[in-house]
């Protein structure tokens, strides 16, 4: 049983001080303390936290972006440090905060909430074309973003974090936003035209060609300054919030301008040539 025992500040100014002390007896008399008591030095933490009830604590650590990052720090601990420690404590549990926890947490949440707004992009487009298939065109965009913000982080030497994912998802819109004006002028050429389906596409592009260009150029230029802030919580937040911004228009664009015309070309083909194959296949049962 803990007994704590207080004592003057002039008096306990060092544990000599303390143990020149004298207790009084039930019974009358003292006795020094150390024939009471056992001195046994420790150290003990200033704050004692308790998590649901059970024993905590914390251990901080600042990480040097440029070396490595807060996630590669605690996959490091997950596959090394950690197990050793819980096989060394029973009951041990272990949770990541700061950086780490905010990616991780960040990671769980986008699992389901980026299908669902997929899902919802899915919907509109195909309310908008009366389609299933035409909202797949578009949405061949969004992989190339994704992978011009990973390539942009690899070539400028930076991490991926959490708000780099956030990037992508506004370049997304950006980009479907402009490949649903290419679509539609393709569409609007084919109903008012008889142009062939690579007519069509050459002409649909020279006309949004530069709306697109330009919306690229202008994100671009507009978010340049920023890659030259000298700030920690610039490089930690909106630095890779803006490469993969850039990174992810740049590539969306070059497919918006190359890829989905080839698609729409091929698409255009094999819905000509599917009813004629059918037709083959119906004469000759």
């Amino acid at each position: 049983m803990k007994v704590p025992v207080g004592y003057p500040g002039g008096r306990r100014g060092s544990v000599a001080d303390l143990l020149v002390e004298r207790l009084d007896l039930p019974a009358g008399g003292q006795i020094p303390m150390t024939e009471a008591v056992e001195v046994i030095e420790a150290q003990q933490p200033e704050l004692l936290m308790r998590v649901d009830g059970l024993r905590a604590a914390e251990v901080r650590a600042r990480v040097d972006s440029t070396v490595i990052t807060a996630t590669a720090v605690t996959r490091q601990l997950s596959a090394g440090a950690l197990p050793e420690l819980r096989a060394r404590h029973p009951g041990l549990a272990h949770r990541f905060t700061g950086d780490a926890g905010a990616f991780i947490q960040g990671l769980a949440t986008l699992a389901y909430t980026a299908p669902l707004a997929l899902l919802v992009m899915y919907i509109l487009i195909a309310f908008q074309f009366k389609s299933f298939g035409r909202p797949l065109v578009i949405l061949a965009t969004v992989p190339m973003a994704l992978a011009g913000a990973v390539f942009l982080h690899l070539i400028l030497g930076y991490h991926l974090y959490f708000a780099a994912f956030i990037g992508v998802i506004a370049a997304t819109g950006v980009a479907v936003n402009d490949t649903l004006l290419l679509m539609d002028r393709y569409y609007a050429i084919r109903a008012q035209s008889d142009q062939s389906a690579a007519q069509a596409v050459r002409a649909a592009v020279r006309e949004r060609f530069r709306p697109i260009v330009l919306t690229t150029a202008t994100t671009f230029i507009g978010l340049l300054p920023i890659l030259y802030v000298p700030s920690e919580a610039t490089s930690r937040v909106l630095l890779p919030i803006v490469i993969s911004l850039i990174g992810g228009l740049v590539a969306a664009s070059i497919a918006i301008l190359f890829l989905v015309p080839a698609i729409l070309t091929m698409a255009e083909g094999t819905s000509r040539r599917l009813p004629d194959r059918l037709a083959t296949s119906d004469a000759l049962a």
